[in-house]
């Protein structure tokens, strides 16, 4: 059989879906834009602070799933991340996140 000089449909499609971020990098990524806005970017992260920017991520990210993607998207989101330090601003916990969702991808 001779070589395939192009890509058919199905090689296509596989290559955009490796190449496409998982969804649990999209919601740290969302995360972390929610955290480094320049209004908040340098104060301690507080209770508020983490609650508004993981609700952005659930309504953007994880609405579409089912429970159980979810769920699971969640836990690879933030497995192995370390703990909040005291005193850690929202734009340093911001930096950690994206580290982690650049690993996720």
């Amino acid at each position: 059989m001779p070589e395939r000089t192009h890509p058919t449909q199905a090689d296509e499609a596989l290559r955009r879906v490796q190449t496409r971020p998982s969804h649990a990098a999209n919601f740290l990524t969302t995360i972390v834009h929610a955290l480094s806005d320049r209004r908040i970017a340098r104060q301690p992260l507080t209770t508020a602070h983490w609650c508004a920017a993981t609700d952005a991520a659930v309504a953007r990210v994880l609405a579409g799933l089912c429970q159980h993607a979810a769920a699971d998207t969640v836990v690879a989101a933030f497995s192995g991340l370390p703990p909040l330090r005291d005193g850690e601003t929202c734009g340093e916990r911001a930096i950690i996140l994206q580290a982690a969702a650049r690993a996720l991808r």
